[in-house]
């Protein structure tokens, strides 16, 4: 027999709010597009008294306007029927399988021996577990250089704490060296020219001289960018980061996760968060340059029309790169560990601190903030800092 029979229904449980006789019809219909489902628990005294489905309702509301009435004012009794099939909290995936086969219901309010709530399981839940396509439906993640590292913020799959730690490290390695590049370029240019060239290097929102300064003090920090962006490119970081996002595509699309199939997934992704430092990156480099409410209007105009546009497009040039075959692997195993934790324990949310870890941001900002340390104390030791990075 198939294990997955045998899993305990529990583990399916979503978490849903039940519904009480006084809520409203337009309440109910909230819930309906939130969590799910077709129907919900109503209840009474901590038991299910029965439930209200999306056709009662629909119904319900339906006539309620038509009378002229208001549907935040009328409350779902009317609407109610008695649930007469439940999946009771001991009973395995096999089991409860049996009672949607038997029945029309297309979601049974999963309850104790004493008609206590637990959640919902929906057909649609067990049909996807025992075909072995149920999934997460957001997945975050992040390239390093161990590999890719997915998580839905509950389950966690690929790279360790290691890898995301020496994510931040390579990405404050590179930013150091772009900004050590832009030092080097600004000493070449004083030292062949005569000119002041090094007085760029001051922070860009300070008074500099000589004037003619002023009119190219933008020219560092976007320089800066641009090499980070450019070292990007040539590392192992923006394969890795293709190979993140077409994995989750995958995922998310609900294809077969092979490298056969994820090899022609999108390498941009919607919620990178390239995105948002494109956003950033913009909103300094405009408001920075030019000391004015205008320009700062300015540069908040442009990242709200553009910065998901700016941000593919950085996507494509700079911060992801067609994968190797290894790194498409790894992508694609990962996406296959990430799934099998996945439906192992589906309800399962982690919350509070637990969640904030299992996105990664946490220890990739550690690795980022060990280099700067690094940095700070070579400048102390031999009196010399590198600019843009804010030591």
């Amino acid at each position: 027999m198939d294990l997955r029979l045998d899993k305990p229904i529990i583990n399916f449980a979503r978490p849903v709010r039940a519904l009480e006789p006084s809520d409203s019809a337009a309440r109910a219909a909230g819930l309906f597009h939130a969590v799910g489902v077709s129907s919900l628990p109503v209840v009474v005294d901590g038991r299910v008294a029965g439930v209200v489905t999306e056709a009662t309702i629909l119904k319900l509301i339906a006539e309620t306007l038509r009378d002229g009435g208001s549907a935040e004012q009328m409350p779902i009794a009317e609407a109610i029927r008695r649930q007469t099939v439940f999946a009771h909290r001991d009973m395995t995936v096999g089991q409860v399988a049996g009672a949607f086969a038997s029945s029309d219901e297309e979601a049974l309010p999963i309850v104790d021996e004493f008609g206590g709530f637990y959640g919902m399981v929906s057909r649609t839940d067990i049909l996807a577990f025992l075909s072995g396509s149920l999934r997460p439906a957001n997945i975050a993640g992040m390239a390093t250089p161990l590999g890719v590292y997915l998580t839905n913020g509950s389950v966690r799959a690929g790279a360790g704490n290691i890898g995301l730690f020496l994510s931040g490290v390579m990405l404050g390695f590179i930013m150091m060296l772009s900004s050590g590049t832009v030092w080097a370029i600004a000493w070449l240019m004083q030292r062949i020219t005569g000119l002041q060239f090094l007085n760029l290097l001051l922070p860009y929102y300070m008074h500099l001289n000589p004037k003619w300064l002023n009119a190219i003090q933008w020219v560092p920090p976007v320089l800066v960018i641009l090499l980070v962006m450019l070292f990007i490119r040539f590392s192992p970081l923006s394969g890795y980061h293709a190979a993140e996002h077409m994995t989750v595509h995958a995922i998310e699309d609900g294809e077969e996760l092979t490298p056969e199939i994820v090899r022609y997934m999108p390498r941009v992704h919607v919620r990178c968060g390239t995105n948002l430092l494109a956003a950033s990156s913009i909103f300094l480099i405009i408001a920075g340059s030019f000391s004015s409410d205008i320009a700062v209007l300015l540069a908040i105009a442009v990242v709200i029309i553009g910065w998901r546009s700016v941000g593919g497009y950085i996507q494509r040039i700079a911060t992801t790169k067609t994968p190797s075959p290894k790194q498409l692997e790894n992508g694609v195993r990962v996406g296959q560990e990430l799934i099998a934790k996945y439906q192992d324990m589906p309800s399962y949310q982690a919350r509070g601190f637990a969640r904030i870890w299992n996105i990664g941001i946490l220890q990739s900002m550690a690795g980022l903030a060990f280099v700067i340390g690094l940095e700070s104390l070579a400048s102390k030791l031999f009196k010399f800092s590198l600019p843009f990075l804010g030591v």
